[in-house]
């Protein structure tokens, strides 16, 4: 019986499987919420250097306590680090 002409492949357990997955994300409007949320976080990790330009810990006496300006978007401390960069 098994040679009646008919060859069928078993379609891959792993593809089945990802077609389940995408079709419950897209169903699911909290999983897509979450999953932007997950990239967002991702692309700010990745662009931290960019987004902080000064080292964290980098001391400045001369700018101790200075309001925030276009160098130090939300001003710095009492040792002068940056606190946008903190």
């Amino acid at each position: 019986m098994a040679a009646d002409g008919i060859v069928t492949s078993p379609r891959p357990a792993a593809r089945l499987r990802a077609g389940r997955l995408w079709y419950r994300v897209k169903e699911s409007p909290l999983t897509l919420v979450g999953a932007a949320i997950a990239l967002a976080v991702l692309f700010v990790i990745m662009a931290a250097p960019l987004l902080a330009p000064y080292p964290p810990d980098k001391i400045s006496l001369a700018a101790r306590l200075a309001a925030p300006s276009p160098q130090h978007l939300f001003g710095t401390d009492e040792v002068g680090r940056d606190l946008f960069s903190r």
